[in-house]
């Protein structure tokens, strides 16, 4: 049914590129996607050059561009991908001009999939809220997701550190985004949405008590 597994907005950033690089690495098929086609990280990386420093992600980049990983600018790729990763800096603040109108020219484009199953996860939550503001826009089946990486060693941390995961959409959701981190880190714990939401990008390692695996 869908073309790509993974779909990650604002994969040009950093950690949205590593995110990239690390579930291909995985097994999984990426696109990266972009407006911003003209931006000097997405000609970069679209023609196999790694634009940031970290260990071993130029030769990753090289084997696996244009075999599992792909970029694009075309919106279609969202409705054509398993899951969503909203990843991208700029839409870290609902209150500011730009990120308004970031948000809206995403949401209202209504460029996700009408099928159900698709799952949109918001990494490392960009404001309290964000959540609520994809459910007025009829977008179901959300997941925040929190973990801590640190530059210059991000596709390790990725691999190494705890995933905490918050969703009011069921426990199904919850398994499959589970399963989807499971791919990297065995460390995947569930937290509430407020938790997820209030954590930004600090890691969340919570005690047991307020914490349960998944």
């Amino acid at each position: 049914m869908f073309e790509y597994d993974l779909c990650i907005i604002g994969g040009t950033t950093d950690k949205g590129i590593c995110w990239g690089l690390s579930f291909v690495q995985a097994g999984l098929s990426v696109v990266v996607y972009s407006e911003l086609s003209d931006a000097e990280s997405f000609c970069k990386i679209k023609s196999g050059v790694m634009p940031y420093q970290e260990p071993y992600a130029q030769v990753m980049l090289t084997s696996v561009l244009n075999k599992k990983l792909f970029m694009s600018s075309d919106k279609s790729v969202m409705s054509q991908s398993r899951f969503i990763m909203i990843a991208d800096e700029q839409l870290g603040n609902y209150d500011t001009p730009h990120s308004k109108h970031l948000w809206q020219s995403l949401l209202t484009q209504r460029a996700f999939h009408e099928d159900s199953s698709q799952i949109i996860i918001v990494e490392t939550p960009l404001f309290k809220g964000v959540t609520a503001l994809l459910k007025k826009y009829e977008i179901q089946r959300v997941v925040c997701c929190v973990t801590e990486v640190h530059k210059n060693s991000m596709i390790e941390n990725m691999h190494q550190n705890q995933m905490a995961i918050a969703s009011d959409d069921g426990q199904e959701v919850l398994k499959e985004v589970k399963a989807l981190f499971a791919r990297l880190t065995d460390e995947v714990v569930r937290v509430s949405v407020a938790q997820a939401e209030s954590s930004m990008s600090v890691c969340v390692r919570l005690p047991h008590k307020e914490s349960q695996v998944v």
